[in-house]
This record gives C-alpha cells, sequence and structure tokens, in this order.
C-alpha cells in the first residue's frame, strides 16, 4: 500500500501504508471475522508456484495485483 494509492483500497488506511495488499485484508478479514481462516501470500503466481498456491484447494482465491503488466 502506498500513500497515493490510498483512495483505491477499501480496507487500507496510512498505517497500512509500506504493508502489502494482501496482508492489509488478511488483518481486515481477521478483525470482522476471527474464525476465518487466512493464507495472505506475497508471493508471484505462475506456473512454478502453482502447486504450492492452489494446492490446499483454496475456498477463494484473491489476485492483489495493480499493475497491469504484471498481470
Amino acid at each position: 500500500v502506498s500513500l497515493s494509492s490510498l483512495n483505491r483500497h477499501a480496507v487500507a488506511t496510512r498505517n497500512d501504508v509500506g504493508t502489502p495488499k494482501a496482508l492489509c485484508l488478511k488483518k481486515h478479514f481477521s478483525l470482522i471475522f476471527p474464525e476465518c481462516e487466512v493464507d495472505a501470500r506475497v508471493q508471484l503466481y505462475d506456473s512454478s508456484s502453482e502447486e504450492e498456491i492452489l494446492g490446499g484447494s483454496p475456498d477463494y482465491v484473491l489476485d492483489c495485483i495493480d499493475n497491469i503488466d504484471t498481470k
């Protein structure tokens, strides 16, 4: 989260500047629903990491990339 991108984040605050978006979302979900199990990863998704990331059959996967070239 950067200071200039705060207006695009539904759950981030100034205290979150410098924190990866995935970790901000994990913190937010934990605050509103502590029983929710969140495996937040700051990790590049590609063919070599696919099994590690999706191997546990997650219920939801959030893509927290905002750079279209990276996507």
